[in-house]
């Protein structure tokens, strides 16, 4: 037998069950998003974010709610939220603003995983980024600065 919704909403579940869910498209967005994801119990707010890294573009008012998510106090829901901020299908401009932020993450996973997700930002709509990335190449962040110069180099 499968993973299902109640498995999801009562035990952490590893990403690969968490996409069983996903795949019986047992889940609301709109309710993952505003119940789950900021749910008390930290296992279903990784649950959560698991889950937005495999639902693709959502069709939901609510996306940026998940920009908050990646300021979670549990250093897994933040970078679930972060690498998921590419694919949900939220504003560029307001990925591009969180995943900067997300840079200077105090736990490498994180970090690593905005730079991962700044690079398919970019690759999505290239020019856009680079009018984007440019006045940050003097910003006053080391790693944003650096970030910035060698996507631009990417772009090029």
């Amino acid at each position: 037998m499968g993973t299902s919704l109640h498995d999801f909403l009562t035990d952490e579940l590893s990403s690969e069950r968490v996409a069983e869910v996903v795949k019986a498209k047992a889940l609301d967005p709109v309710e993952l998003i505003e119940r789950h994801l900021f749910d008390g119990r930290t296992f279903l707010r990784r649950n959560a974010a698991s889950a937005l890294t495999q639902l693709g573009a959502i069709q939901a008012d609510n996306l940026h709610w998940v920009v908050v998510a990646t300021k979670d106090g549990d250093p897994l829901v933040r970078e679930y939220a972060t690498a998921a901020l590419p694919l949900i299908g939220l504003d560029p401009q307001a990925a591009f603003d969180a995943l900067l932020n997300t840079l200077g993450d105090r736990e490498a996973p994180v970090a690593e995983a905005a730079g991962v997700a700044l690079e398919q930002l970019t690759l999505t709509d290239p020019q856009a980024m680079a009018d984007l990335l440019v006045p940050r190449l003097t910003d006053s962040r080391p790693m944003v600065a650096a970030t910035a110069q060698e996507l631009l180099l990417r772009i090029a």
